[in-house]
C-alpha cells in the first residue's frame, strides 16, 4: 500500500503538470473555481460543460498496454525533479510490482486480479487517465491545449468534467473512438454528458448565455430530506451545525432564489428531525447576525445577498489562511492519527486577525500515544482540514465510542471495509446502481412495502394481532427510505477496525423493530438479569460482594472475552431457532400482549426478510445479522449468545466465580490454570465455530471503561480506564451513557469515578481529571463547579463545597457520599427487576 502511495502522488504530479487537471472533494470549490473562471472572461454564450465517468476502464485496462501507456508518460512529459530522481525502469518495475500482487478473496476463494486494478488502491485512478490519454492521444493534446487557454479540466475519484469553447463537433469527435482492452474484451466507448448545465458533487451548475447559476444538489432518490453527507458525523451542537449547513449553502448558491430555496429546504428536514419551529427560526437569526445581516433583507434585495455571500466567502478564506495547508496529510501517508477539537466550539466567535498563534497543534510530543495527537481549535479547521485531506485520499471520520476524531488512509478504510465484509459474509450484494438509476431505488422501497405491508394486513385480518398493534407497525411511512450502511473506525481496538454503522431510514423496518425490541426487552431482561451488565460500573458491584465473600485470593486472575462482529455473524435461521427456543423456554403463557409464540416468530422473520441496505450505490441484503443501529439487533444477538455461553456460567457457577457480559464484551473470574480455562474456551469454540473470541486474562485488566486489579493480598483496586490516546483533550466517553447527552456527562463521569474510587485522594485526581477535560473543551468554570456541587447535594453530602480547582480530603464524608451512589444504583437495579416481573 505504501507503493502505491508514493506512486499515485508520483503519477499524479506529472499528470497534472501536463494537463492541469484538479482534484475537487466539495462543491463550494468548485462554485469558486467556476466563479473565478467566468470572471476571467472564459465563461462564453457558448461554453459546453462536458461530464463523464471511467469506472469501467479502471477494472478493465489491459496491463500491457498500461505499461506502453506509462512509459510513454514518463519519457514525454516526466523530469528528474517529478520523478523524485527515480529511474522510469525502476517505476516501472515498482507499477509492474504493484499490478502483478493485487491478490483478493471472495465467498473464501483467492483471486488475482489480472486486468485493471482494484478500485480502492490509490495508483488505479491515476493510471486509468494515463491509458486513456495513449489509447486516445488526441485526448492529451486537448488537454494541454486546454490547459494554455485556461480552460478547467477536473475530477473526484472516478467522475471528470472539462469545459469546452470550441465546436461541439470536435468534442464528439473525441469520444467516438473506443478504447483498447486486452484481446477477446470489447472495447469501451466512454459516454459524455454536454449541456449547459451539469451537476458534479454536491452542487449543480450552468449558465445562461455566458452568466453563471449555482446551486445545492439534491438526489431525488439518495439525499431527499436529509442532512448532506458531509455533515452528518459532526459532533457540534444543533444550532451551529445549523449555521454550519447554511453558511455552505450560502457558499454554493450564487443568486438569492436558490439561496432561498436551500433555506426552506434545510427548516423543512430540521422539522422532520423534530426541532421545533422556534429553534429553527433562532437558529437561522443567529446565523444573518454574526454576518451582520438582517434576514428579511437578504430575501428581498438581490444587492444584500450578494454583500451576505461576501462576507460568508471573506470569513472561509480567512479560516484558510490560518491553517497550513497538507498539515497532516504527509503524516497520515505514513500513519494515521487521531484528532481532537473542543466539543462547545463557537464557530463564529470574532478573533484577532492579528493572532498567529498555531491553531492546530500536534500533542504527540507531549504524551506516549499509540498514534499522533493533534488538537484542532476550532470546528471550522477541522472542516477545511476534511477537504485537504480529501483532495489527498484521506478521510477523517468520527470515531467509534468516542469524542474524537480518526484520520487515515482512504485505502486503509476501504480495505478494512471490504475485508469486514468479505469476512463475515453478512452481506449478499443484489445489484449496483447509477445516478441515473432513482427509480430503481423507489420501485425497491415500493416492493418492500408491499410485502410488509400485506403480511401486516394478514396477521391483522386474521386477528393475530389487534389493530392498535397493526398501527404501530405501519405509521409513518412517508418518505420512507433505504437503509443506508455506513462504517466507524473502533480506536480503542487493535489495528482499528471499522464498525459497521445502520442510518435506519426505512420506516416499516424502524416501526418493526422497536414494536419488537419493546415486546421482547422485558423477558430477555428479566431471564438475563444476573448475567447482564449495562456499564462498568455494574461489574465493581459484584466483585466488591465477590471479595466480601473470601474468594479473591492471591492467585484469582480476570478475564475477558471479546465477541468479535456480533451484529453481523450469526445466521438468521440460527436467530430464528434460538429464539424459538428462548420464547418456549420463558414464555409460560405462550404469549405476550396477546401475540402467539408462531405470530412472534413471524414478525421477526418479516424484519429480517426485509434487511435492504445501500453501500457506496450498491443495494445488499444483511443475511447475517442485522443493523447495528437497530433496537431489535442487540435483544437477538443476547438471546443468541445467552445459550452460547451457558456451559461457561454453569461452570463459574459451580466454582462461585463470577460472569457479567455487556453486548459483546465478557468479564469473568477465574482461580485454576490459564490451560484450563483455554481448554474450556476451545470446546465452546467447536460447538460454534463462526463466533469468534478474544481472550484476555490477567490480575491487572481492562474491561469497558474501568481498570481492575488485585495485588498479592488480594486487596481489589479499580479505577477509570481512560483512552489515554485522545484525553483528557476529548471528553471522556463512558459506557452506556449516550454521546450526544452533554449536559448529563458530567453526572455520569462524577458517578462513575465514585464507585471506581475507595479513596478520597485517588477520586480528587479523577475529579481534576475530570475537570481538566471539560476545560479543554470549553466548558465554562461556572457549568463545572454547579455540576459538581448539584452532584453532592443529590448524593447527600453538600458540605464537602468542592470547587473547580479546589481539594478536599473529607474520607468520611466521602466515604457517605459512596454508601448513597452505591444504594442509587441498587435501587435503579431493584426497581428494573421488579417492573420485569410484573410484566411476566
Amino acid at each position: 500500500m505504501g507503493i502505491s502511495h508514493c506512486l499515485s502522488h508520483l503519477l499524479w504530479s506529472i499528470f497534472t503538470q501536463a494537463t492541469g487537471c484538479r482534484i475537487f472533494t466539495n462543491g463550494a470549490d468548485l462554485v469558486q473555481t467556476f466563479e473565478l473562471y467566468s470572471r476571467n472572461n472564459a465563461l462564453q454564450s457558448t461554453t459546453l460543460f462536458v461530464t463523464f465517468n471511467i469506472h469501467e476502464l479502471c477494472t478493465k485496462f489491459s496491463h500491457d498496454i498500461m505499461f506502453k501507456a506509462l512509459e510513454h508518460l514518463l519519457l514525454t512529459y516526466g523530469t528528474e525533479e517529478t520523478m523524485d530522481g527515480l529511474t522510469i525502469e525502476t517505476i516501472l518495475q515498482l507499477v509492474r510490482l504493484v499490478l502483478g500482487n493485487q491478490f483478493f478473496v471472495y465467498q473464501n476463494r483467492l483471486y488475482q486480479q489480472t486486468i485493471g486494478n482494484g478500485s480502492g488502491c490509490p495508483l488505479t485512478i491515476p493510471l486509468t487517465y494515463i491509458y486513456l490519454c495513449y489509447c486516445q492521444p488526441a485526448w492529451m493534446s486537448v488537454l494541454m491545449a486546454q490547459k494554455q487557454q485556461n480552460e478547467l479540466f477536473g475530477r473526484f475519484q472516478y467522475d471528470v468534467f472539462l469545459t469546452w469553447n470550441r465546436s461541439e463537433d470536435q468534442l464528439q469527435f473525441l469520444f467516438e473512438k473506443p478504447i483498447t482492452l486486452e484481446k477477446h474484451h470489447r472495447a469501451i466507448h466512454i459516454e459524455p454528458s454536454i449541456g449547459t448545465m451539469f451537476h458534479f458533487l454536491d452542487v449543480v451548475l450552468g449558465h445562461h448565455h455566458g452568466h453563471l447559476h449555482t446551486r445545492i444538489y439534491h438526489d431525488p432518490v439518495m439525499d431527499q430530506y436529509e442532512l448532506p453527507n458531509k455533515f452528518e458525523d459532526e459532533t457540534c451542537l444543533s444550532s451551529r451545525l445549523l449555521q454550519m449547513i447554511l453558511m455552505y449553502a450560502v457558499r454554493c448558491c450564487s443568486n438569492e432564489e436558490s439561496f432561498h430555496f436551500e433555506r426552506r429546504y434545510i427548516k423543512l428536514v430540521y422539522l422532520l428531525y423534530d426541532f421545533s419551529v422556534h429553534f429553527i427560526d433562532d437558529s437561522i437569526q443567529q446565523f444573518y447576525k454574526q454576518f451582520h445581516a438582517s434576514e428579511v433583507h437578504y430575501l428581498i434585495d438581490r444587492i444584500p445577498y450578494e454583500t451576505l455571500r461576501k462576507r460568508v466567502i471573506q470569513r472561509y478564506e480567512q479560516l484558510i489562511n490560518r491553517i497550513p495547508r497538507h498539515i497532516m496529510v504527509e503524516q497520515i501517508h505514513h500513519q494515521a492519527i487521531d484528532v481532537v477539537l473542543p466539543w462547545m466550539d463557537n464557530m463564529y466567535e470574532n478573533e484577532d486577525d492579528n493572532d498567529n498563534n498555531e491553531k492546530i497543534i500536534n500533542l504527540s510530543e507531549y504524551t506516549m500515544n499509540e498514534r499522533p495527537l493533534y488538537r484542532v481549535t476550532r470546528k471550522d479547521y477541522l472542516n477545511i482540514i476534511r477537504q485537504q485531506l480529501q483532495a489527498n485520499e484521506c478521510i477523517l471520520l468520527t470515531a467509534y465510542n468516542t469524542y474524537a476524531y480518526y484520520a487515515c488512509a482512504l485505502t486503509e478504510m476501504k480495505l478494512k471495509i471490504h475485508e469486514h465484509m468479505t469476512r463475515t459474509g453478512a452481506y449478499h450484494l443484489m445489484m449496483e446502481f447509477h445516478s441515473t438509476h432513482s427509480y430503481v431505488m423507489e420501485e425497491v422501497v415500493k416492493k418492500m412495502d408491499y410485502r410488509i405491508m400485506k403480511k401486516l394486513d394478514s396477521f391483522l385480518h386474521n386477528k393475530l394481532i389487534s389493530y392498535w398493534q397493526w398501527l404501530q407497525m405501519s405509521i409513518n411511512q412517508l418518505n420512507s427510505r433505504l437503509n443506508f450502511l455506513y462504517y466507524l473506525p473502533d480506536t480503542r481496538r487493535v489495528n482499528v477496525p471499522f464498525h459497521p454503522m445502520f442510518y435506519c431510514r426505512h420506516r416499516l423496518t424502524m416501526n418493526m423493530s422497536h414494536f419488537l425490541s419493546r415486546l421482547l426487552q422485558p423477558i430477555h431482561n428479566l431471564v438475563t438479569f444476573s448475567t447482564t451488565y449495562h456499564r462498568a460500573t455494574d461489574v465493581i458491584d459484584t466483585l466488591e460482594e465477590y471479595a466480601r465473600k473470601g474468594h479473591l485470593r492471591s492467585n484469582t486472575v480476570f478475564a475477558t472475552l471479546y465477541i468479535h462482529d456480533l451484529s453481523t455473524i450469526i445466521p438468521h435461521q440460527q436467530i430464528m431457532d434460538t429464539l424459538k427456543c428462548f420464547l418456549y423456554d420463558y414464555l409460560l403463557d405462550q404469549q405476550i400482549e396477546g401475540i402467539t409464540i408462531p405470530t412472534i416468530l413471524d414478525l421477526v422473520r418479516l424484519f429480517l426478510d426485509n434487511q435492504y441496505i445501500l453501500y457506496e450505490n450498491k443495494l445488499y441484503r444483511q443475511i447475517r445479522g442485522s443493523g447495528f443501529n437497530s433496537p431489535l439487533t442487540t435483544i437477538l444477538a443476547n438471546i443468541c449468545l445467552y445459550y452460547w455461553q451457558q456451559d461457561l456460567v454453569h461452570l463459574l457457577n459451580e466454582k462461585q466465580e463470577i460472569f457479567g457480559r455487556c453486548f459483546d464484551e465478557i468479564f469473568f473470574t477465574w482461580n485454576e490454570s490459564e490451560d484450563r480455562l483455554r481448554d474450556i474456551l476451545h470446546t465452546i469454540h467447536r460447538q460454534q465455530p463462526n463466533i469468534q473470541i478474544s481472550l484476555s486474562i490477567s490480575q491487572n485488566i481492562n474491561y469497558l471503561d474501568i481498570n481492575i486489579s488485585h495485588d498479592h493480598n488480594g486487596d481489589l483496586k479499580t479505577q477509570v480506564n481512560h483512552n489515554r490516546n485522545t484525553e483528557p483533550y476529548s471528553l471522556p466517553y463512558v459506557v452506556g451513557h449516550p454521546r450526544n447527552s452533554y449536559h448529563t456527562l458530567f453526572r455520569a463521569t462524577l458517578l462513575r469515578a465514585t464507585r471506581c474510587y475507595a479513596q478520597v485522594f485517588d477520586f480528587v485526581n479523577e475529579l481534576q481529571d475530570i475537570q481538566l477535560s471539560f476545560q479543554y473543551n470549553r466548558f465554562s468554570n461556572d457549568f463545572i463547579s454547579d455540576q459538581i456541587q448539584l452532584f453532592l447535594e443529590e448524593f447527600g453530602v453538600p458540605q464537602m463545597n468542592v470547587y473547580c480547582g479546589e481539594i478536599f480530603s473529607n474520607q468520611s464524608l466521602y466515604d457517605h457520599l459512596r454508601y448513597n451512589v452505591f444504594n442509587y444504583h441498587q435501587r435503579r437495579k431493584q426497581w428494573k427487576l421488579k417492573r420485569y416481573q410484573q410484566i411476566f
